[in-house]
């Protein structure tokens, strides 16, 4: 009996054994039927971030091409400003130096008599280069450029006024043009225009500090 006794736990042993082995066994396969289940789950998480992961390194890639234009621009706009100091620097020490021409020319326009001027007015057939004079300051009038309205102008007692005061910022592009064109001609200068007419020479003086003033005012 004895024996029987022995044999009687251990059948039982066993048999508690295999029913802690059957219950492993059922929670293993729950555990993988749960398992399959969330593969799909897994899966979309997975691919989820992974797009995730790759939105992020595209969006880093901008922001740093970003970055590096943004850096490129910074340093053409610097460049740039540089040139645009240099061109405004330069443009300032040439109209600084167009000045004395302009001061010299009023005092000369102030030194003119009313006698002065009768004189050009008296020609009725002017020199060439008095000829010449006249039609620049007629264009910058804004008048006729022959020689009937040069004498009228040259009557006029408000006209040194009217060089004087000239609106020498504001002077309409087709007249600096036309203007220009007269200071241009090699023979169009104060020391060939004084062997004529020391009068015409004054007035040649204005046009062409007029001329050189407005070039270097518009830079």
């Amino acid at each position: 009996t004895a024996m029987s006794g022995q044999v009687g736990a251990q059948l039982a042993r066993y048999a508690s054994g295999v029913a802690t082995l059957n219950e492993a066994n059922r929670v293993v396969a729950g555990m993988k039927t749960e398992l399959k289940q969330l593969q799909p789950v897994l899966a979309a998480n997975k691919r989820e971030t992974e797009a995730l992961m790759r939105q992020a390194e595209e969006e880093k890639q901008r922001a740093e091409e970003q970055q590096a234009a943004a850096a490129a621009e910074a340093a053409t706009v610097e460049v740039q400003a540089g040139e645009i100091r240099k061109i405004t620097a330069e443009a300032q020490e040439d109209l600084d130096g167009a000045m004395p021409a302009f001061n010299s020319a009023v005092a000369a326009l102030n030194a003119l008599s009313k006698s002065d001027l009768n004189e050009i007015k008296s020609y009725t057939k002017p020199p060439a280069l008095v000829r010449t004079v006249m039609e620049c300051v007629c264009v910058f009038l804004e008048l006729k450029t022959d020689w009937e309205t040069a004498k009228r102008l040259l009557g006029d007692s408000k006209l040194m006024d009217a060089l004087i005061t000239y609106d020498k910022d504001h002077i309409p592009p087709k007249v600096a043009e036309a203007a220009a064109k007269y200071a241009d001609d090699a023979d169009f200068q104060p020391e060939a225009v004084e062997k004529v007419s020391v009068a015409a020479k004054s007035l040649c003086l204005w046009c062409l500090a007029m001329v050189k003033y407005d070039a270097c005012a518009k830079f």
